[in-house]
């Protein structure tokens, strides 16, 4: 199935969506964006947009909610259109020099924990390190308990079981990741189907490993890729 080609008013309204939803947790009203997409239309006018954007499958209503939210197909194609890679990671890399003082005195195994702490303490998700198929480090998990998509007993449980298992789906993850930071939204995401995960390989002493961030799919994709993408700077 094609993806369907959207305009430069759609896509505006799109991104505004996604940024909104991330910020908020609340589905989105087209009174809401109005100021907010830069675009000088009527909440009618954003109303027939997101009208388009739900018959293209980006964006959903929940429940009874006069709001949207995006889709997971809405997020991927977020991620494929909406996210500069080539960026400057200035930024980026000074937040994380900042909880990274003592890095370079470290052992290599102590170095990729600190690294995950980082992750975890700016993205405010969790963040993982597998030093091998069958190896793994996780931290920042209570973050994840703090979100609302993790209110429920429920997803209490669910996240609890996928870290009791992590082990188990590390080498899908190994399997799936290329040579760069790779996002994998929702059901490309083999620990989760209900959260993504933005990861990175490495490789120490001749042994393959993987890091990044793991959350729900209302996570922030720009800013988590680039913190990502700057941990690099420090392997």
């Amino acid at each position: 199935m094609e993806t369907p080609l959207l305009t430069k008013r759609q896509l505006r309204i799109f991104d505004s969506i996604v940024d909104e939803y991330t910020k908020t947790a609340v589905p989105i009203a087209s009174q809401s964006l109005i100021g907010k997409s830069g675009l000088r239309v009527s909440s009618a006018t954003i109303r027939n947009e997101m009208r388009a954007l739900e018959e293209a499958g980006f964006i959903c209503q929940p429940h009874t909610s006069s709001g949207r939210i995006p889709t997971e197909e809405g997020y991927r194609f977020f991620v494929q259109n909406s996210i500069q890679k080539e960026l400057s990671h200035s930024p980026a890399v000074r937040k994380m020099e900042s909880l990274l003082p003592e890095l370079r005195d470290e052992d290599p195994r102590m170095h990729m924990k600190s690294l995950a702490r980082a992750l975890a303490s700016l993205s405010l998700n969790a963040a993982i390190v597998a030093f091998g198929p069958h190896d793994t480090y996780y931290t920042g998990v209570s973050h994840l308990f703090t979100k609302p998509e993790f209110g429920s007993l429920e997803h209490v449980a669910q996240i609890s079981n996928i870290i009791d298992h992590l082990d188990e789906h590390i080498p899908d993850l190994f399997s799936k990741t290329l040579h760069d930071v790779t996002i994998l939204v929702g059901s490309e995401n083999p620990l989760s189907s209900f959260c993504s995960i933005i990861v990175t390989p490495y490789r120490h002493q001749n042994t393959d490993g993987l890091f990044g961030i793991f959350g729900p799919m209302r996570m922030d994709y720009r800013q988590n890729y680039s913190f990502v993408h700057a941990a690099t700077r420090f392997l």
